[in-house]
């Protein structure tokens, strides 16, 4: 499977393989097309290299289902009238196993949730505060609208939306991110040298699902690709910004003032021409951030917090 920049890999509890997808079809863990597994996201966009947007597709358990996968994914699409790429749908698609099928089968594949214009990507859960079910945050492309998802025994649920918080002129490349204890959502988008890089933080009630005490501020560094990632204990978020990466404080009254610059991209390059410098964040399971490169190269930045 060739990946561009969507990607998604699941596990069982032990560590072995289910299945992935680079947003364009799904693989089981014999590395063949799953059953019903290909077509994902009907759009204008379609590469064999792989879907293009960060964090373009969302794998969940299901709840109170250890054999089911509920998948959330994006097309993408271009208004020609403002030059613009963005989501005009939002899909959810079903991964089942079974005794009988070991290996998976795609079922109740892209169906429409929403139809309209969305961010490209950033697609990114948090748990209930029940500890069970899923609240899923959905950001329209034209407002500072989110559209909130729950995902429970019976299935995905449409709440309701909101509208928060100062708008941008258009979306960027980033990561959207929820904090470990999912007290807080944030949001980064790496806009162009010209409009800099937009940060949004908000509280997160686990319960009703609702946002709270919006912040935004914006730096710019002449970065061209980022990620956000937040620490173990919820207290530092840290951003990757291409040749930097930032660590501000949560508990902070003035995060934006939190700034430190905690690592500098050192030059090194895979060949003569592939630069490892910094993008996507994820924390992983050992309370490490793991950082990729904008490039195709074969290294991993590991961050300790």
């Amino acid at each position: 499977m060739n990946f561009n920049i969507t990607n998604v890999s699941i596990c069982d509890k032990e560590g072995n393989l289910l299945f992935y997808t680079n947003g364009n079809y799904i693989a089981n863990k014999l590395h063949e097309l799953m059953q019903n597994g290909d077509e994902l996201s009907p759009g204008l966009f379609h590469y064999p290299s792989g879907f293009i947007a960060e964090q373009g597709v969302l794998a969940l358990s299901m709840p109170e289902d250890s054999l089911s996968w509920f998948l959330l994914h994006l097309s993408l699409g271009f208004d020609n009238d403002d030059l613009s790429t963005s989501s005009p749908q939002l899909f959810s698609s079903i991964v089942n196993f079974s005794e009988n099928n070991p290996f998976g089968e795609v079922t109740n594949k892209n169906e429409i949730l929403i139809a309209g214009k969305f961010f490209p990507g950033k697609l990114t859960a948090v748990r209930h505060g029940n500890g069970r079910d899923w609240w899923i945050l959905v950001r329209t492309y034209e407002a500072n609208e989110y559209y909130k998802l729950l995902l429970n025994p019976n299935g995905i649920e449409i709440v309701d939306s909101i509208t928060i918080g100062e708008g941008m002129p258009f979306p960027g490349i980033g990561q959207a991110v929820f904090s470990p204890d999912g007290s807080k959502y944030v949001t980064y988008n790496l806009l162009s040298f010209e409009e800099g890089n937009y940060v949004d933080i908000y509280d997160f009630d686990r319960c009703s699902g609702n946002l709270h005490n919006p912040i935004q501020f914006t730096f710019a560094d002449s970065a061209f690709a980022g990620g956000a990632a937040i620490s173990p204990n919820s207290k530092y978020l840290y951003l990757s910004s291409c040749k930097f990466v930032y660590q501000y404080d949560l508990e902070s009254n003035n995060i934006e003032s939190t700034k430190d610059t905690i690592a500098v991209y050192d030059g090194f390059l895979e060949g003569p021409v592939f630069r490892t410098q910094f993008f996507a964040s994820q924390l992983g399971p050992d309370g490490k951030i793991y950082i990729n490169t904008p490039n195709g190269t074969h290294y991993l930045h590991v961050e300790v917090v």
